[in-house]
This record gives C-alpha cells, structure tokens and sequence, in this order.
C-alpha cells in the first residue's frame, strides 16, 4: 500500500512553472509566494557554513502586516493560531 501510488498517491506538484508555495498540499504557507519564500531564507542563511541547519523545518510561514512572518514549532512554546 505505502508504494502504490493509486492508494494513496504523493501530494507534490511536478509542474516546472507552478508556484510550489501557493500550489502545495499542506498548511505550511499562508499568504506567501514560493519566490517570497525563497528571498526570505537567502536573507537568513549563513553561506560560510559547512554544514548548514535545513531551514523551514518544523515552522510555519505567514505573511502579517505586508511582512513575512516564521512561526517555529518549539517544545513549551506555541506561536501559532490554535
């Protein structure tokens, strides 16, 4: 069942030009655009790290105010709408 894609097919959208962001299957992203994504982190990386963190990892991204906003899931720490 886990690799029969007509059970329970891959929510990802293959299209070259669709906005990944705006056309993806989860809840991650409200109010944002694949390219605002992608300026966002760029702005935070550290380039001169061998090693870097996988950013956007257990966070969400919404955009408050006319500004992109990253809400990290944290143990103790809720900065999400429940």
């Amino acid at each position: 069942m886990i690799f029969d894609p007509t059970v329970d097919g891959k929510k990802t959208n293959l299209e070259p030009n669709a906005d990944l962001i705006k056309t993806s299957a989860v809840n991650f992203y409200e109010g944002v655009t694949q390219k605002e994504v992608e300026e966002y982190y760029e702005k935070i990386m550290d380039k001169n790290d061998p090693a870097p963190v996988s950013y956007g990892l257990n966070s969400r991204m919404e955009k408050k105010g006319g500004k992109i906003v990253e809400m990290p899931w944290k143990v103790g720490v809720c900065t999400h709408r429940l």
